[in-house]
């Protein structure tokens, strides 16, 4: 359920050409009802993904935020500084 891969890829190399040059770039991910009945925890599956597809180029800043219906969710990238 959520997002096709195909396009969670290219929503990802847009947020890490942004990390890349520095910036934070904050995600936010809506689920639908029908989503959410087929697996309650989509928004955090997303964003492992997310996660995953970002991998050294930024990390998460704190935890993820839901809303009180569950079916929205919001987490920070930072850039890791090169050394």
């Amino acid at each position: 359920a959520g997002i096709d891969d195909n396009d969670l890829d290219r929503k990802a190399k847009n947020m890490v050409s942004y990390l890349v040059k520095g910036h934070a770039c904050q995600v936010t991910i809506s689920s639908n009802r029908r989503n959410l009945n087929m697996d309650k925890d989509v928004i955090e599956t997303t964003l492992g993904r997310l996660k995953e597809i970002v991998g050294e180029d930024g990390s998460q800043q704190g935890k993820i935020k839901n809303n009180q219906w569950g079916n929205r969710g919001t987490l920070l990238f930072q850039p890791n500084r090169k050394k």
